[in-house]
């Protein structure tokens, strides 16, 4: 096991998609201790600058706000475009785009509410890594984080339809990870 002391980051650049929201934001802000340069898409520009003012005065010169939506094939294309033309490769992703979701029963909540949960958990999810693993370096890591709820055993009482989409984005990523 390796152990990191904590510069291994520094000068090197990273994205942290859902990097506005609650945990986001705590990756952005641990990636800039490490002196990353960090890039944070964001579909709200307001979200970007709220991220800012959490972070504060003096702690934004290495961050990089984008504006654009990973959560569409089209906005994803875009904001890889962007981001690989002012990178020489990333070092580091951390995808945490998609919020809690919870329904009283998977199955009384029907197909339609399943399918908006992978729509909007599970599909930014892919869209992100298939964007952004083919600008890692090879020494890069890329870390989907979707809670603990994809490895609880049984899931517990409205947790179906998310339990699904948090043990997919691991998966996801080990799959898109391997040569064609």
């Amino acid at each position: 096991m390796t152990t990191l002391a904590g510069h291994e980051l520094a000068g090197r650049d990273a994205v942290v998609v859902g990097g506005t929201g609650n945990v986001g934001s705590f990756l952005v802000d641990g990636f800039l201790r490490a002196g990353a340069r960090v890039f944070v898409p964001s579909r709200s520009m307001a979200n970007l600058d709220r991220l800012a003012s959490r972070l504060g005065e003096g702690r934004t010169s290495r961050l990089i706000p984008l504006v654009g939506d990973i959560g569409t094939p089209d906005g994803a294309k875009s904001l890889q475009s962007e981001i690989a033309a002012r990178t020489s490769g990333l070092t580091a992703v951390a995808s945490a785009p998609a919020s809690w979701h919870q329904t009283a029963s998977m199955l009384r909540a029907g197909f339609a509410e399943f399918a908006h949960v992978i729509e909007t958990r599970l599909y930014p999810h892919y869209l992100a890594a298939e964007a952004l693993l083919p600008l890692m370096n090879p020494e890069g890591a890329y870390t989907a984080i979707n809670g603990p709820a994809g490895s609880v055993r049984p899931p517990q009482p409205g947790m179906g339809a998310i339990a699904t989409v948090a043990a997919a984005p691991s998966e996801l990523v080990s799959v898109r990870a391997q040569p064609s």
